[in-house]
C-alpha cells in the first residue's frame, strides 16, 4: 500500500499522512467476479452518509438517459461545464451526482454498463466512474474505476 495525497484524478502522487492508496487489478477474474469484487470492497464501510458520483460519458445524452433513466432520481445532478472538448465531434460530458446516501444497486448498474462496454456486450455505455464516499466517522473514500481491468481506492482517515 502507498500513502499519497489525491489532488485530482490525474495526479495522485503527493504524500500526505493519513491517506492510503490501493490499486486493485482484476485481470484474472471473470466479468461478473470483477463487479462482485468491486462492490465487495464497499460493503465493509458502514455508516456512510453521503456519496458523490462523478461520471465521464462518451455517449450522447439520449443513449445515457435511455439506459439510466432520469438522472435527477439519483440525487442532485450537476453537469460539469469546465470540460473542453478535443474536437467538434467530441461527445464527452461529465455529470456530478450528489446523494445523501450510498446505494449499491446504483453503482452496480454503472459498473455493469461500463464493464460491458469494455467487453463489447450490450447494454453498455462508454464512461468512467469516480465514487466519493463520506462516513459518519469522518473517514473519506474515493474509488476510481478506470475500466474493467481494475480500480484505485483512496482512503483518508480522520486524524486522532
Amino acid at each position: 500500500m502507498f500513502l499519497y495525497q489525491y489532488d485530482d484524478h490525474r495526479n495522485p502522487r503527493k504524500y500526505i499522512p493519513g491517506t492510503v492508496w490501493v490499486r486493485h487489478h482484476l485481470d484474472e477474474l471473470s466479468l461478473q467476479q470483477r463487479i462482485e469484487y468491486a462492490l465487495g470492497q464497499l460493503r465493509p464501510y458502514g455508516g456512510l452518509h453521503s456519496a458523490v458520483y462523478v461520471v465521464y460519458f462518451w455517449e450522447t445524452i439520449e443513449k445515457v438517459t435511455a439506459l439510466l433513466g432520469d438522472l435527477d432520481a439519483w440525487g442532485d445532478v450537476e453537469f460539469v461545464t469546465d470540460y473542453v472538448p478535443q474536437d467538434e465531434d467530441d461527445d464527452t460530458w461529465i455529470v456530478k451526482i450528489t446523494s445523501e446516501s450510498f446505494d449499491v444497486a446504483t453503482l452496480q448498474s454503472l459498473l455493469t454498463l461500463e464493464f460491458h462496454y469494455e467487453h463489447a456486450l450490450e447494454p453498455s455505455l462508454s464512461m468512467r466512474v469516480l465514487l466519493y464516499l463520506h462516513s459518519h466517522q469522518q473517514s473519506k473514500y474515493l474509488f476510481r474505476f478506470y475500466d474493467d481491468r481494475g480500480f484505485d481506492e483512496y482512503r483518508w482517515f480522520k486524524e486522532q
